[in-house]
């Protein structure tokens, strides 16, 4: 189930609003006032790693990650409920051909997890041997069992190519 995610401005608002250097992916105010300065960076870093922009809707101030509205400002649309996914997955890189849409699950498949195992993605201790399982759409798929780590990572990373494509991430 993808997250809730609330309308943007309408991207006339946004042209208006904003100028997006593609060279650094930022947005940058194109007009001063109430404590902003004309050209300057639009928003903030969160705790998470994400810029967020504060755009004042209806009299409340109402904040959103900078990626979507980048998207948004660039392919003159809202990308709606859909994730906007760093393909390299640096959380600041918002040039435009860092960012593509994704579903939540393309989004977890790119997704770098903590393993405190320190075996590779994918792998896991069954007995003395390693069992290789992949996840889509909430679903877990057995993908075998086998001999070593490096042979039960091979197959993770050939199911993990073959259902996610480009977003597969197939390292360690």
């Amino acid at each position: 189930m993808s997250k809730f995610y609330k309308p943007l401005p309408e991207v006339e608002e946004l042209w208006e609003r904003y100028a997006y250097n593609p060279l650094t992916g930022n947005l940058h105010h194109r007009s001063g006032g109430g404590g902003i300065k004309q050209d300057a960076v639009a928003g903030n870093v969160k705790p998470d790693g994400y810029r967020q922009v504060s755009i004042r809707k209806n009299k409340r101030l109402e904040t959103f990650i900078a990626s979507r509205i980048i998207w948004a400002w660039y392919h003159g649309r809202d990308p709606g409920d859909i994730e906007v996914d760093h393909h390299d997955r640096c959380k600041l890189n918002n040039r435009i051909s860092n960012l593509r849409l994704a579903t939540p699950s393309q989004q977890n498949a790119n997704r770098i997890l903590p393993r405190a195992s320190g075996l590779p993605r994918g792998v896991f201790v069954k007995g003395k041997k390693y069992q290789a399982r992949i996840q889509v759409n909430g679903k877990r798929t057995h993908l075998g069992t086998f001999p070593t780590p490096e042979q039960a990572s091979e197959a993770y990373c050939a199911a993990a190519q073959y259902l996610f494509g480009e977003f597969a991430l197939t390292t360690t």
